[in-house]
């Protein structure tokens, strides 16, 4: 009899048949009575083969589940990350490895509830919402990545969560506009959308939370410049027909604003740099990001348009050539007549 643990699984108890010349024929399957703790080997179809006697170490009642635990009281403080590796299943509890919540691929991202860990096991949720228990010898811990300045809400009722799920109520909601600190991105850890860990202040308090990206634009007090000093560029689409986004924050995971079409004329509001990943632009009142790959300086035309304007030369071409080979093919047709 084996019994499953966070390595896999070792040889708890055995069944030994005494007599040397008795053989199973036809045995396909073992099954486990845990009510009483039974073992019954059996032909896979209604035979039992051999019954045996009481093993304590079956029974149901080998383990004591631990006490539930609240999410919607975690610390955000005090929790981390990990990426899981081979093998890496969560369990339900953490004295019984015969129940699994979740399977998590190799290199997985969990949430780890650092308060309700134990010294050899890490108390997880996972991207799938699943809580449960998993051995830290099977987690390698990684880091959040810094992130600076602040964002606003970009809507009303805005929620912010004791951990990065919804499932577990807000800790509070927040009306649009409402200014948060951002903390960091949560190591990319996704729960029905990517998630930021903010702080806000509480009266003479400040207190932490989570909340999603598309929930929150970067907020920047930017003076809008002076007529003749403004700078205008032009989004350029990747190709013929694609729209450019406008994100909310100097990411892509973030709210996207607007999609714009290629060549439209966009406003700086910061100088431009080719080497920055975004640049800061106002289209329509409003503040937005766009990838600095897609905003073009010159006052050419962009690469989409000049897609656009070789595909209609090239088709006005053909459709040249085929009214003169037509009209030429109706003439010899006419002659041989």
């Amino acid at each position: 009899v084996y019994e499953r643990n966070t390595s896999g699984f070792s040889e708890r108890d055995c069944i030994t048949l005494t007599n040397p010349g008795f053989a199973l024929n036809g045995a396909t399957s073992l099954a486990v009575d845990v009510a009483v703790g039974r073992a019954v080997i059996t032909d896979g179809v209604k035979h039992a083969l051999v019954l045996t006697s009481v093993l304590p170490v079956c029974t149901s009642e080998s383990y004591t589940p631990p006490a539930d635990i609240s999410a919607n009281t975690a610390d955000p403080n005090k929790l981390s990350y990990a990426r899981l590796l081979t093998g890496g299943a969560v369990y339900r509890y953490n004295d019984n490895y015969n129940l699994i919540n979740d399977m998590v691929i190799p290199g997985g991202t969990v949430a780890v509830l650092d308060e309700f860990s134990t010294d050899t096991l890490a108390y997880v949720m996972t991207e799938n919402g699943i809580f449960g228990y998993v051995s830290k010898a099977k987690t390698a811990a990684i880091t959040a990545n810094a992130a600076a300045g602040t964002a606003i809400a970009l809507h009303d009722s805005v929620g912010v969560y004791n951990i990065p799920s919804v499932d577990y109520g807000a800790q509070k909601t927040f009306d649009k506009n409402t200014v948060f600190t951002l903390i960091d991105d949560c190591a990319g850890f996704n729960l029905g959308g990517l998630w930021c860990k903010v702080s806000y202040p509480d009266g003479s308090d400040v207190r932490y939370g989570y909340l999603l990206k598309t929930r929150v634009m970067s907020y920047t007090e930017i003076e809008k410049p002076a007529e003749e000093t403004v700078v205008y560029g032009k989004a350029k689409s990747q190709r013929i027909g694609a729209t450019v986004n406008l994100y909310a924050m100097p990411d892509t995971d973030a709210a996207v604003l607007h999609s714009v079409a290629d060549g439209t004329k966009l406003m700086l509001l910061v100088d431009y740099d080719e080497n920055s990943p975004f640049a800061l632009v106002e289209y329509e009142g409003d503040n937005c990001y766009i990838l600095t790959a897609e905003l073009q300086m010159n006052t050419g035309l962009t690469g989409g348009q000049i897609a656009a304007i070789v595909l209609a030369s090239v088709t006005l071409l053909i459709t040249c050539l085929y009214f003169i080979i037509s009209r030429r093919n109706k003439k010899l047709s006419q002659k041989g007549k």
